[in-house]
């Protein structure tokens, strides 16, 4: 019997594998320090995941190319490899795998790397970004992110995301985001269509990208 600590065989199979336990985040880690060397073919190629080049989308309508952006949950820097393929050099990565952030650092295009759990206070001091992006993170936190992810955004800045609508209201994002609009911090500026984020694994989850601006 195969213990379920182990990698599983199968880029399907392992991506249920590393959610199964989002509410830990020792597990979680643990898992993804084991997936990273096989996580971007598993992810990009066998299982077509749409969501960076999607939120890269966005990204270019909202923020200046000089911005000063941070990926949240950057992973093996997917959504960096893409923001710096269209003229973004001052992204900064932060992700709870050290051994993703370390294939992350193979890649060249962050300026800084950041061990973080996105459920903790973050290292940063209070608008120090121009934006703050993330991409297929939404599963392992809850709303509650946004207030410190809120406090690192300069005033006029952008957090962009990428969630389901049943996360959005599962997790809790829903009100934290409605607590923040009605108290001045925040406003909604967008949320995107509909479309399968990993098509090939399970074409019916259909997910968004959400963009907040920070109002003060």
């Amino acid at each position: 019997m195969k213990n379920d600590e182990e990698l599983p065989e199968t880029a399907n199979e392992r991506i249920g594998w590393a959610y199964k336990v989002a509410d830990n985040a020792t597990r979680t880690e643990a898992r993804f320090d084991a997936w990273a060397e096989r996580y971007d073919d598993d992810v990009a190629n066998l299982l077509n995941w749409q969501g960076p080049a999607e939120l890269a989308k966005v990204v270019a309508r909202h923020v200046a190319p000089g911005g000063y952006i941070h990926d949240a949950g950057a992973g093996t820097g997917l959504l960096g490899e893409i923001l710096a393929a269209s003229g973004y050099r001052n992204l900064t990565a932060g992700d709870l795998s050290q051994s993703m952030l370390d294939i992350a650092a193979t890649k060249q295009v962050y300026v800084e790397l950041h061990k973080s759990n996105l459920m903790e206070p973050l290292e940063f001091p209070d608008r120090h970004f121009d934006a703050v992006v993330s991409v297929g993170t939404s599963g392992y936190i809850s709303g509650e992110v946004f207030r410190e992810i809120t406090r690192i955004v300069r005033p006029k800045g952008h957090i962009i995301y990428t969630i389901s609508d049943n996360r959005y209201s599962e997790g809790g994002f829903d009100n934290v985001v409605d607590t923040l609009c009605k108290e001045g911090v925040l406003e909604i500026v967008e949320i995107g269509h509909q479309f399968a984020a990993i098509p090939l694994s399970d074409p019916n989850h259909m997910t968004r990208v959400h963009v907040l601006r920070r109002l003060m």
